[in-house]
Formats: structure tokens, C-alpha cells, sequence
């Protein structure tokens, strides 16, 4: 292989040919011998100050003798990377070496100390091409160095988590074991040429104890690198969440909840497997001291399994809870969506029936248009306004996002509680004109104020409607596209005020009003003569009306004081329930305040011949003719 040309072609080669091929052959073994024996010089120096250390905490060494070659060993030392003191302690078989010196050795505290986002940029393959022997020297310190560059950017991947950093150290990893099993390929034949090889074979198997460990490296830091990855996605996907649940927590959307339960047990599966890693690779450092050492605190909880079996228990609690929540919101839904469409359509198609049949005969009919009734028609005309705004709108609120405004949905709540105090105080008027009608004020003013008292009784109820109102557009407010009532600490007042002026005052009035008038009316019938025909009817007529008037009362409080009084309880009282629990009583409560809506045309078709005249020839009963005037002056006048 050194030879020249004409040995090449076959011819005997001079002397001088042979000295030549023998002084290269000395210079390239003598090179490999000195590299070599700066490894075992330098083991041996660190073996001397190991023994010490070991005398002085009562643990003996081998025994070997290692007085020889002293200077020798001192000289050399110096020029040989502190990286590969234990490759050659690998080499030498010295079980006894210490773990404490193992670390002190890769000086792992100066790394963490210096932790500093950096890779090797200066690293570069370098292949061996076989051309001459000379270049397996270079060679074998250019995998010195690269070995060092690779530890220490190991290292400060160890001690920063960079993902950079860790693909840098598998790159590192490949085309250093590479690059040396190409070398010790070389190394063999080369010794194999030169005939001694009992000094090129030792350092051969240095050089392959150094690719074990480095793919120890490349094992750990791979798996390292994969679980700092899943750590990385597991706190995205935990931001997703939390925006998810935001948006979950206005509307109540069960099918967010359910991606969000979907995300959670991915999580949880991520965790199982980096547990399973963890386990894995602790057992792998364990048993491998070179790995233990350059594995800082810093990523040692991704090597803990007590780290990750905590983490699974953590995130399998918050899987649990969340899908509770789903549980929940499955339930919320049911309420808020399907309970709530079904209540509000039944009420919505009774109520508008029933009121929209009552207004036609209104109509129709101009003798229906008496001053007596002039509420009554207020009262239908609100009601139907009301069944529109409160149920079918207040249903699009809750269940849309608010786009148009902050100016309507304070117009929203303005016109909604118009409607509802308009409503509430025109009963109120009703119950006051059937007492003044039973009381026979009417022959000393109301008669003679005609349509300017009717006018003013409207008006009256509308202003009143207005004032209570205000006060909720003043405190209604758009939250993430949600139109509500948001300020708790001005609701508390305001719930408060319209307990009040909502339901108690017109409660206690009406009540006030209609048990007077019942309890003359049962009077007037006790004091009535005789069995006469005439007077029979009515005593009967009288009669109804005296239990129509209870009824009312308690339909009144029937249908307003569990909204009002239930509002008052959780916002004021402070008083809690489940979710799915407030929103049941809160929807029931809700739609109660419709039942008024829905009954009084019922009322009046019970308590008055005419009006059930009217609504039977609409139902198609034609035959049928309304009660004659004289037959229910009295039931008109609800």
C-alpha cells in the first residue's frame, strides 16, 4: 500500500524502497503508541488521586502499583480531554470508580451555571478518506474535541430544555458515531497491516466504548426531547381550554365542553406515555452511570416516575372534573334549550290564541270598547307585546350572541320591564275599577269623567311602567357578546327594589281591592229576597264574580312572586344551588309570570255570557249568540 509505482507493476523493489515503507510504518505506530499511552498515563494519574480520596473515606483500589513513569504520566496528562477519563477507566476495567468522581469529572455545575442557549455551530463532519495512515492521529483528536463539543452541548440542553439544542445533540450523536466507526474500521486494518497491533486494538476498543455511550446520549436525549415536546403541547392545549371554557361558561355550549373533555383525556394519554418513558429511561440511567452524570436537576423530574404518576393522578382528577361539568352542562342544556323551547312555545301559542282572540273582539265589537274595560283592552294589548319580547326575544338572547349594540340591548331590558310593570299594574287597575264599580262610586265621578279618566288610568299605568324600568337599562351591559344585567353589585339593589314595587305593593293593592269587592258582592247576594227567576241568575252571576275576583288574586300571586322572590333570594339572600338546579327553577319561575297572560281570556270566557258568546261564534260555534246586556252588566266589568 506504500510502495511505489513500479512495485506496483511487479518489480523487485531496492533497498532504499524498504527502508522508506519500514520508517513509516515505525512513525505511524509510534504516533498511535504515544496517543495511547497518554490515555493510560493519564487514567493511571487519575486512578493515584482516586486511591487517595478512597484511603481517606475508608474504601481500598486494586492495589496496583502505579509509582512508574511518573513524569511521564504528569507531562502527558495535560494534553488529553478531561471528557475521556472515563472511557479510559471504561478501557481499563476499574469497576471501583467512583460515581462523586464520575461527575466531578464532566463538571456538570459549570454547565448548569452557565446555562446558556448555544449549539455548535462550529461542528463539522470530518470523514476519514483512507488515503494515509498519518491521518488517523488527526483524526483520533478531532474526535476528541467533537466528543467534548458533544457532551457540553448535551449539557446545556440538559440545563436549558431547548428542543434546538437536543436536535443539535441527535445530529451530534450520529456523525460522531459515524465518523468513529469509521475510524476504528481504519484503525483495525491498520494494525493489521503493521503486524503489532496489540496497542492499536486497545485503543480501538476505547474508541468503541466511546460510541456506546454516545448512543446512551442520543437514546436519552431523543426521549428527553419528545417529552419536552408533549410537555410543550400538553400547556397549549391547556390554553385552548381555558379560552374554550370561557366561551363555554356565557352560553353554555355542551359541544365546546365535549372538545374540551375530547382534549383532556388526550392529555391524560400523553402523560401515561411519558410516564412509561420516564420509567424506561430511569431504569437505563440507573444502570448507566456516564448518562446519570450528565443529567442535570433541571430535567431530572422527566426521568422521576413519582413526578409522572402524580402528574396522572393530577390530570385524571381534572378529566374527571371536567366531564362532571359536561354532565352538567348536558343537563343546563336540556333546561336552557329543550325544557325552555317547549315551555316557551306552549305559552307563546296559548297566550297569543287566547290574547289575540280577546283583542279581535275588541275590534270587532265597539260595544266591548266600554270604559270599564278600557284596561282590559290595555291589558291585551301589553300581554301581547310582552308574550313577544319577553319569550321570544328574551329566548334569542340568551341562546345568540348580541351583535347589534349597546344602545339596544339597553332598549332590550327598557321596553321588557315597561311591558312588565305595564302589565302588572293594569291588573292593579282592573281590581281597583271592579271596586269602585261595587262600591257605587261611579255615580259621584267616574261617569261623568268618561274618556278623560280612562285616558288618564292608561297613562297612569304606562308612566308607572316607565320609571320601574329605568333603572335596568341604566345597569344593562354587553359581556362577550352577552346582553345581561352584569353589575351584581347594583342588581342586588335593584332585584331588591323590584321585589317591591313588582310584587308586593301590587299584590298587597289588588288583594286589598278585591277582597273588599268579593266579600260586598257575597254580601249584596246574602241579602238578595226571595227565589224570584231573575233574582236566581243573578245571585249566580254575583257568585262568580265574587270567586273570579279570588281567583285572580291568587293567580296574580301565583304567576309574579316566585320570579321576583327568587331573584332576591340568590342574588340578595345569598343563597346557592347547582347549575342545572338555578336554571330549572329559574326557567319555571320565568314562565310563570305568563300564566297571567295565558288565563285571563279563559277568565273572561268563565265569568262573562257575552264575551263567551263571542268566543264561541270564533271558534265556529255560529248558532251561539252573545249574552244580552242586561245579563251581564255585571261579568263586564272585570
Amino acid at each position: 500500500m506504500l510502495g511505489d509505482g513500479k512495485r506496483a507493476a511487479g518489480c523487485r523493489p531496492t533497498a532504499r524502497a524498504e527502508v522508506e515503507d519500514m520508517i513509516n510504518h515505525a512513525s505511524i505506530l509510534t504516533a498511535i503508541t504515544i496517543l495511547h499511552l497518554a490515555f493510560v498515563t493519564f487514567t493511571l494519574d487519575t486512578y493515584k488521586k482516586d486511591a487517595a480520596i478512597w484511603s481517606q473515606t475508608g474504601t481500598t483500589n486494586d492495589g496496583k502499583d502505579n509509582s512508574s513513569g511518573a513524569d511521564s504520566e504528569q507531562s502527558t496528562a495535560t494534553n488529553i480531554p478531561e471528557s475521556f477519563t472515563y472511557l479510559a477507566n471504561t478501557l481499563h476495567n476499574k469497576s471501583n470508580t467512583s460515581l462523586e468522581n464520575l461527575v466531578s469529572t464532566f463538571n456538570i455545575s459549570g454547565y448548569v451555571g452557565n446555562c446558556t442557549d448555544q449549539d455548535a455551530d462550529g461542528f463539522q463532519y470530518i470523514s476519514y478518506d483512507g488515503e494515509s495512515l498519518p491521518g488517523l492521529v488527526s483524526t483520533a483528536w478531532e474526535l476528541h474535541a467533537e466528543f467534548n463539543a458533544l457532551i457540553e452541548t448535551a449539557m446545556r440542553f440538559s440545563c436549558t430544555e431547548n428542543e434546538t439544542l437536543g436536535h443539535a445533540v441527535i445530529a451530534m450523536s450520529q456523525t460522531y458515531v459515524d465518523k468513529c466507526t469509521e475510524f476504528v474500521v481504519a484503525l483495525n486494518g491498520t494494525s493489521a497491516a503493521v503486524g503489532d497491533a496489540a496497542v492499536l486494538d486497545t485503543a480501538a476498543d476505547l474508541y468503541r466504548n466511546s460510541i456506546r455511550h454516545v448512543e446512551s446520549v442520543r437514546k436519552l436525549v431523543e426521549h428527553l426531547t419528545e417529552m419536552i415536546s408533549e410537555e410543550s403541547k400538553i400547556d397549549a392545549v391547556y390554553k385552548i381550554m381555558n379560552q374554550q371554557a370561557e366561551e363555554a361558561s356565557l352560553f353554555n355550549l355542551s359541544s365546546v365542553w365535549e372538545t374540551i373533555v375530547l382534549e383532556q383525556n388526550e392529555v391524560v394519554s400523553v402523560v401515561k406515555n411519558c410516564s412509561e418513558r420516564a420509567g424506561n429511561m430511569s431504569k437505563h440511567r440507573e444502570e448507566n452511570p456516564f448518562i446519570k452524570a450528565i443529567t442535570s436537576s433541571n430535567i431530572s423530574r422527566f426521568l422521576d416516575a413519582d413526578y409522572w404518576a402524580d402528574r396522572i393522578e393530577e390530570e385524571t382528577h381534572v378529566l374527571q372534573t371536567q366531564q362532571t361539568n359536561l354532565s352538567v352542562l348536558q343537563q343546563d342544556d336540556f333546561v336552557q334549550y329543550k325544557l325552555k323551547a317547549v315551555i316557551m312555545a306552549i305559552v307563546l301559542l296559548v297566550g297569543m290564541a287566547g290574547n289575540g282572540l280577546l283583542l279581535t273582539i275588541f275590534i270587532r265589537h265597539k260595544e266591548t270598547r266600554t270604559l270599564p274595560n278600557s284596561m282590559l283592552i290595555n291589558l291585551t294589548v301589553v300581554d301581547c307585546v310582552s308574550l313577544v319580547l319577553n319569550l321570544l326575544l328574551e329566548y334569542f338572547r340568551v341562546t345568540v350572541p348580541w351583535q347589534i349594540g349597546l344602545l339596544a340591548c339597553k332598549l332590550f331590558f327598557f321596553f321588557r320591564y315597561v311591558f312588565v310593570g305595564v302589565s302588572t299594574y293594569s291588573v292593579v287597575m282592573i281590581s281597583f275599577q271592579r271596586f269602585v264599580a261595587v262600591k257605587g262610586l261611579h255615580s259621584l265621578a267616574w261617569c261623568h269623567q268618561g274618556k278623560k279618566a280612562k285616558y288618564f288610568l292608561i297613562a297612569a299605568v304606562w308612566a308607572l311602567g316607565v320609571i320601574l324600568s329605568v333603572p335596568h337599562a341604566l345597569i344593562a351591559d354587553i359581556n362577550r357578546a352577552l346582553c345581561s344585567e352584569i353589575s351584581r353589585h347594583n342588581f342586588g339593589p335593584v332585584c331588591t327594589a323590584d321585589l317591591i314595587l313588582f310584587c308586593v305593593v301590587p299584590l298587597i293593592t289588588a288583594a286589598a281591592f278585591s277582597g273588599v269587592t268579593a266579600y260586598r258582592i257575597r254580601r249584596s247576594i246574602r241579602r238578595m229576597p226571595g227565589e224570584a227567576t231573575g233574582h236566581e241568575q243573578l245571585k249566580h252571576n254575583r257568585m262568580v264574580s265574587s270567586n273570579v275576583l279570588v281567583a285572580l288574586v291568587v293567580l296574580f300571586v301565583v304567576s309574579y312572586t316566585p320570579d321576583f322572590l327568587f331573584k332576591f333570594l340568590t342574588i340578595q339572600a345569598g343563597i346557592t344551588l347547582p347549575d342545572w338546579q338555578f336554571n330549572l327553577v329559574n326557567v319555571i319561575t320565568y314562565y310563570l309570570r305568563f300564566v297571567n297572560c295565558c288565563l285571563n281570556p279563559i277568565v273572561l270566557f268563565v265569568m262573562s255570557a257575552r264575551y263567551r258568546g263571542y268566543i264561541k261564534r270564533y271558534c265556529g260555534q255560529r248558532k251561539t249568540q252573545p249574552a244580552s246586556k242586561s245579563e251581564s252588566s255585571i261579568e263586564t266589568t272585570l
